[in-house]
């Protein structure tokens, strides 16, 4: 893939993981939520990818396109909040986009 098709595709890259992953994340803070053990691992794996993936907005993109990267990120996550709250298989994804924009910068 060109650069100009990596300079678009990277960043939804990021927004889809933080869209992904955000809820469980949040989750693992809400007291009204009762988070099984099974769950524990994927909140644990989705919180390390929400971090991950805001700070690698800000990191690599500066402040003003790491904001245009992480906001909607977070309101997909919102929007995804009342269908999906903690799908284990969310935080799977989440990773799943997160290493693969990671893997497009090594180019």
């Amino acid at each position: 893939m060109d650069g100009a098709g990596l300079l678009l595709i990277r960043p939804l890259l990021l927004i889809v993981a933080i869209a992904f992953s955000w809820n469980q994340f949040v989750a693992t803070f809400d007291p009204g939520i009762k988070m099984e053990v099974r769950h524990l691992i994927p909140a644990t794996i989705a919180t390390s990818v929400a971090l991950a993936a805001i700070a690698l907005a800000y990191r690599q993109h500066g402040p003003l396109l790491g904001s245009l990267i992480s906001i909607p990120g977070l309101l997909a996550a919102v929007l995804r909040y009342s269908h999906h709250r903690t799908e284990p298989a969310s935080s799977v994804a989440a990773t799943g986009f997160l290493l693969a924009y990671i893997w497009t910068g090594k180019g």
